[in-house]
């Protein structure tokens, strides 16, 4: 199985590092995000604004799921609430390695603050990522791997992978 699907709470340096497994598996990296804003032709933001979260969790859901039907051997990195949908989890967990990047609630905080482009932030607390993850963490250690990123550089984070790969 050489798919990787990367989860993980907003913040904990998904998409980062899919872009540098690509280079070191050499393998075509995607977003689940990227792909859903392209899809919709808005931006995470507006689609929740718009439509809400659960419009947004059902086209994730459907998005994902045709992903995995029409691609092999690839690296995705998944919304952080993605993962929560457990038909996605059974999804992903079919066709991918699953690797949660574990990131604690401090450095999620220091990462995000003054990002405004992620619609469960725009009451940006620490208190409020504590409890998104409380929530999701059950699910998040779910995953085949998990990978600790607090003070660690991509370079790293993927490095470590990598090695928990072969």
């Amino acid at each position: 199985m050489s798919s990787i699907a990367l989860i993980g709470m907003m913040g904990s340096g998904k998409s980062s590092v899919a872009k540098q497994l690509s280079n070191l598996l050499n393998l075509p990296n995607f977003d689940s995000d990227a792909l859903i804003t392209n899809q919709e032709k808005q931006s995470i933001n507006e689609i929740f604004a718009a439509e809400g979260e659960v419009y947004f969790r059902d086209v994730e859901e459907k998005l994902i799921a045709d992903f995995l039907n029409t691609y092999t051997d690839f690296i995705l990195a998944t919304g952080g609430g993605a993962f929560l949908n457990h038909n996605t989890q059974d999804a992903l967990a079919k066709k991918c390695k699953i690797i949660y990047l574990e990131t604690n609630p401090q450095t999620i905080y220091e990462r995000l603050n003054g990002d405004t482009t992620r619609p469960l932030l725009q009451n940006l607390t620490l208190e409020n990522i504590t409890k998104i993850l409380a929530k999701r963490e059950k699910y998040y250690k779910k995953a085949h791997i998990i990978i600790t990123t607090d003070g660690k550089n991509i370079t790293d984070i993927a490095q470590e992978i990598v090695q928990k790969l072969t």
